[in-house]
């Protein structure tokens, strides 16, 4: 195609980085807006466009919206699994997000001989479309199967628990109600900032594991000097 140095590459691996950070804040907005399926959906359509933006790369602009897309794609899947495995088992909030880490990266050790023999046997042009293909595929799929609790079920636990036990009086029963709606707010806010920090932890180590696979990636599409 054309030459490029490693300095180019790099500034790849910026963009990237920069559109995971920035749209990784935005997502966990609207994620309790919109919800875990729409996110996934819309992470699957901007991967596709991705890969279709790389397939026809002549230039160093496109490589670079490559690697933003590709940036914030990896935000809208990865986020809402994260959040939404976490919720489904608050109990066991880092056993669950070490196993969805652990598909991420086993993924990318995985596909990456397998993307070798479909370069080799498809060509640079028809292996892109055919990845394309299968990441619209299984996107929309894992975007219907994914369902997110509304609301945890140890803080749904508590909160009916201290609400059955009023009623003894009046007054005696407003006031159990008020304060089990406090406690239940306290514990639906100390599960969602320990979500968030589980999920800024992780983020961490997908990252570095972005950088890798996008080097590795970018390296093979373009020769490194």
């Amino acid at each position: 195609m054309f030459q490029v140095g490693r300095g180019a590459i790099g500034n790849a691996l910026f963009f990237l980085l920069a559109s995971l950070g920035i749209f990784m804040f935005l997502v966990g907005r609207w994620q309790e807006r919109y919800g875990t399926r729409a996110m996934i959906t819309v992470g699957a359509i901007i991967c596709v466009l991705g890969t279709i933006v790389i397939a026809y790369a002549s230039c160093l602009i496109m490589l670079y919206s490559w690697a933003v897309l590709m940036g914030i794609s990896s935000c809208f899947i990865l986020i809402p699994a994260l959040t939404t495995v976490q919720r489904w088992y608050p109990e066991k909030r880092g056993l669950v997000s070490g196993t969805v880490n652990l598909v991420f990266g086993l993924s990318a050790a995985i596909m990456s001989p397998l993307f070798g023999k479909m370069l080799i046997s498809m060509g640079y042009f028809g292996m892109n479309i055919t990845i394309a293909i299968l990441a619209l595929i299984i996107g929309l799929g894992a975007a219907y199967l994914a369902r997110s609790p509304e609301v945890p079920s140890s803080v749904a636990g508590q909160m009916s628990g201290s609400e059955t036990g009023t009623g003894t009086g009046t007054g005696t029963g407003t006031r159990n109600k008020k304060e089990a709606g406090k406690e239940g707010a306290r514990n639906g806010a100390e599960i969602n900032i320990d979500i968030e920090t589980n999920v800024k932890t992780n983020v961490k180590t997908v990252t570095e594991t972005a950088l890798n696979r996008s080097g590795r990636l970018a390296c093979g599409i373009f020769d490194c000097e």
